[in-house]
């Protein structure tokens, strides 16, 4: 039988049992170039039942997915080499796919767990790191990360590159979740299994290569939608910055920092507040879609004229923040500059835009506003918003110039 251990009240197995029970479960997943006939990229997968259905990442197989007029997926086995592979499903948002491989000869498939292990339970990723050899990790069940948009478990273990798509185990050896990506030091990531499970249940009769991108648009368009339309939908809470209150706190995947910045001989000073999400949808190499921020800065003086701080206030002002994005996906940015009577105060305000190739009615966007009539003070807004569909950004910008407050 092996060693056992005690986890929780429960009699267990060692990873060493762990480890030469599933080796021969878990398998690298490469995707091969047909022009050059060697690898372009490698993960891991998984075997899930007794006819040749594998596990894996998204990511791990989308140059595939992407173009698989110009690469293929194959598995390595340890007793036949290399098998071909043919992607059955896939899952954008959550970074999941499913192989099958028709002849493959290996056992024992993999039990998915019915149940989230306790905070603070060893479990153990199982993967192919560093193209080297199968090799199983032992670290610490964290718990779902807060702030993540894509519910993903935090592993206290070293994931490397390699080890995506590979299972992560309790100690009974159960799919708890998938390597999915690593963090900074000791600190990695897993997608829930409840997820795969979802996929496994929605497996199309066919699924052909015309029907990727088709597949990946829907699931994206879908996603972005609910998630700025929440947003929206949701009451604003302000918080103080200075003399103003502002939007903050618009969602709980949203992280917010703070800094001070004083300039010598009390020439001028900057309060700022950077908000942004902590994650955004992987597409491919070229794309990653959904990333959302809103910046603050109050800047005020007391060792400037009007006429430098307002020098100031130009050089300080600036549209860019686009990224995520290669120009093969998308058109070229288009700016409007214009000036704004608030409320209270005069303000400058430039919007950029640029809209996706390959997504029809998605944009990426920057909202710049700066409040130019006060002599030696002023406060400037930046929204970044990538992946928003034009009626939701109108609202969007509206809302955050509507809704800033001034005390005098």
């Amino acid at each position: 039988m092996g060693h056992l251990i005690s986890v929780s009240g429960a009699r267990a197995e060692s990873p060493s049992v762990l480890y030469d029970r599933f080796r021969g479960s878990v398998f690298q997943i490469q995707v091969i170039d047909k022009g050059s006939a060697n690898k372009t990229s490698i993960g891991s997968g998984f075997l899930l039942d007794g006819h040749g259905l594998i596990a894996t990442n998204y990511h791990v197989v989308s140059a595939h997915i992407h173009k698989p007029e110009q690469h293929h997926v194959r598995l390595l086995e340890q007793r036949r080499g290399l098998l071909d592979a043919e992607l059955v499903a896939f899952d954008v948002i959550h970074d999941l796919a499913l192989l099958r491989v028709s002849d493959l000869d290996a056992s024992p498939a993999f039990n998915l767990a019915s149940s989230v292990p306790e905070k603070g339970d060893r479990i153990y990723a199982l993967g192919n790191p560093l193209d080297l050899a199968m090799t199983i990790i032992e670290g610490i069940h964290n718990g779902p990360v807060e702030s993540a948009r894509y519910q993903q478990f935090l592993f206290s273990g070293s994931l490397n590159s390699g080890m995506s798509g590979g299972p992560a185990l309790n100690p009974d050896g159960q799919v708890i979740g998938i390597n999915v990506a690593k963090g900074q030091e000791q600190i990695s990531f897993l997608v829930p299994v409840h997820f795969l499970k979802k996929l496994i249940g929605n497996i199309p009769a066919t699924l052909a290569t015309a029907d990727y991108h088709q597949l990946i648009e829907a699931d994206v368009r879908r996603h972005l939608s609910e998630y700025y339309g929440k947003i929206l939908a949701d009451a604003w809470p302000l918080e103080p910055l200075s003399a103003y209150q502002l939007p903050d706190s618009l969602d709980a995947t949203v992280k917010c920092w703070g800094h001070t910045l004083e300039k010598g001989k009390s020439l001028y000073d900057e309060i700022h507040r950077h908000c942004q999400t902590q994650d955004s949808i992987y597409v491919s190499q070229d794309l990653s879609i959904g990333y959302f921020s809103y910046d603050y800065s109050f800047l005020r003086s007391g060792g400037l004229n009007s006429i430098q701080f307002y020098n100031l206030l130009a050089q300080d002002f600036s549209a860019d923040g686009f990224h995520n994005a290669t120009q093969s996906q998308v058109s070229t940015i288009n700016c409007r500059d214009r000036f704004l009577e608030h409320v209270f105060g005069k303000w400058r305000v430039t919007s950029c835009l640029r809209r996706y190739h390959h997504f029809e009615d998605l944009y990426d966007s920057t909202l710049v506003a700066q409040r130019i009539d006060l002599p030696l003070s002023s406060l400037r807004i930046n929204v970044t918003l990538a992946g928003i569909s034009l009626a939701h950004l109108k609202q969007m910008h509206h809302r955050f110039l509507e809704q800033v407050q001034w005390k005098k």
